[in-house]
């Protein structure tokens, strides 16, 4: 097991930054040594798996023998305080690369269609719930469960199949979700009265549900 610690000149806040960084597998096998973990805070009960043998996607590519650019928002890694360390743990075997590890300023916008909040205790299971209410007129609530860290898809999408609002998206830790939804399309215009389809897409699995939007 190795660990890599990182620490900024002075404690950065969860919201509006996004940590990145550039990876190369290099040569790692397939051997035993598979695992990458990021940890934030030395909050080592609650990392974020960036690589997991036998899981069908992971955030880092061991099977892209390319460089990649990783950017996971810092409100995915379970903290309630600034970020003060950051720290790469594993026991990947060979040689790998990593570089350009930075906390990027991200531009938070003025008005969003999505409130998204996570709570605890963690699930057991992978679960998309029922919006509530439904039929809705201005707003309702979507729920989900992630039983561990994953990246995560949902979004909301017509009866022909076009997306027309995207709810969640990137890496997510492992909790209970609630979301709420505003009616409107990723441009900020209302959507017309009508059946609309829900998904979550998140570590190869799939659901999808029906929410009905009266005007």
């Amino acid at each position: 097991m190795w660990r890599i610690n990182l620490s900024p000149v002075a404690p950065v806040p969860i919201l509006g930054f996004t940590l990145r960084f550039a990876f190369h597998p290099g040569d790692v096998g397939e051997g035993a040594g598979r695992t990458l973990m990021l940890i934030a805070n030395n909050q080592a009960q609650a990392p974020l798996i960036l690589v997991l043998p036998d899981r069908q996607e992971n955030i880092v590519d061991l099977g892209r023998r390319e460089w990649q650019q990783i950017e996971i928002p810092l409100g995915a890694l379970s903290l309630d305080e600034p970020i003060e360390e950051i720290c790469f743990r594993g026991d990947l075997e060979g040689t790998f690369y990593l570089d350009d590890v930075r906390l990027v300023a991200v531009q938070v916008p003025a008005i969003t269609a999505v409130l998204e909040e996570r709570s605890s205790p963690l699930p057991s299971s992978f679960t998309l719930q029922q919006n509530y209410p439904n039929p809705f007129n201005s707003a309702t609530v979507i729920r989900f469960a992630l039983p561990r860290s994953d990246q995560v898809d949902l979004a909301v999408f017509n009866l022909v199949g076009q997306k027309v609002a995207t709810l969640v998206q990137g890496a997510r830790p492992a909790g209970n979700y609630v979301v709420d939804w505003n009616g409107r399309d990723d441009g900020e215009r209302e959507l017309a009265s009508g059946v609309y389809l829900y998904c979550l897409q998140a570590g190869g699995r799939e659901e999808t549900r029906k929410l009905l939007l009266l005007r």
